[in-house]
């Protein structure tokens, strides 16, 4: 108990016993000088044999938050590590199709080629210019396009019966 520091008193308002079953538990708030903590014993109820201790010190509302701040920083980090390993997984991939070719070759006895770089293309020749030509004329009206065969064209009815 040297983490609570030394036993100041034990408050009598907060002793309860209660009964569970065949259990009977008795908790109790003792205060210490650098911490208060609730002490509680479980005895059976016909035999009065104690059948387990605890003592559980009460965290004040920073320390849980405190807590609380901890858990929430290392779940986050540890969702991010995971995040990376498994992107870098993924970029591992593109890895693989070159190593299969390395292996192939090197089963049908070849040294591994490396993939060439195409070489730049040369400029395509300039055709001759033509004469100036006049651009054709527009059509007068747009071209009918034809109606796709499945497409139907739905339209509103004119009067709809009315049913009295």
């Amino acid at each position: 108990m040297d983490e609570f520091g030394e036993m100041k008193k034990i408050e009598d308002d907060t002793f309860e016993v209660t009964k569970s079953g065949k259990t009977l538990t008795t908790d109790m708030t003792i205060k210490f000088a650098k911490k208060d903590v609730n002490f509680e014993v479980v005895y059976d109820y016909y035999s009065m044999d104690v059948t387990g201790i605890s003592v559980d010190p009460i965290y004040t509302l920073g320390e849980k938050m405190e807590k609380a701040g901890l858990n929430t920083v290392i779940s986050m980090a540890v969702v991010f590590a995971v995040l990376i390993l498994i992107s870098l997984l993924i970029s591992c991939f593109k890895i693989f199709p070159y190593l299969e070719k390395k292996k192939a070759a090197k089963a049908a006895g070849q040294a591994p080629q490396q993939e060439e770089t195409p070489a730049a293309a040369p400029a395509p020749a300039q055709a001759p210019k033509a004469a100036a030509q006049p651009a054709p004329a527009m059509p007068a009206a747009p071209e009918a396009r034809p109606s796709h065969p499945k497409r139907q064209s739905l339209q509103a009815p004119e009067l709809l019966p009315v049913i009295s």
